[in-house]
């Protein structure tokens, strides 16, 4: 790889993972691709963020940001518990579709851990 393509994608990985870390309070600028979902369609992390109005910084509510992404075309809008690793709703298209629910791939899994990942690093 010459050295100005290998700049080019430093930069591309480094925006992409800087995307992915925002803090919670912040939506990522761009999806993040994660993966393939059972189904197989792909999956891209959107972001997360905590919607927690003026609640105390020590309250429950800040541990389970709302997560975005899509799974094919299907937007999708999730309230994780993170300390059970599980989806506690998932809304596709503004739907509720289902609560509690496992992650069935590694791509989702990788959305809800980094979702949650997201509210660790906040100030």
């Amino acid at each position: 790889m010459t050295s100005s393509k290998s700049w080019i994608y430093t930069s591309f990985v480094t925006g992409a993972v800087a995307a992915v870390l925002a803090p919670s309070g912040a939506i990522a600028q761009m999806p993040v691709y994660m993966g393939k979902a059972s189904t197989g369609e792909p999956v891209y992390y959107i972001g997360a963020k905590a919607q927690c109005g003026d609640l105390p910084r020590d309250h429950q509510c800040w541990q389970n940001p709302m997560i975005s992404y899509t799974i094919g075309r299907d937007q999708v809008a999730a309230i994780p518990n993170c300390k059970q690793g599980v989806f506690a709703e998932i809304w596709v298209d503004g739907k509720l579709v289902t609560r509690n629910m496992k992650p069935a791939s590694k791509a989702i899994q990788a959305v809800l851990e980094t979702g949650c990942n997201s509210v660790k690093i906040s100030p």
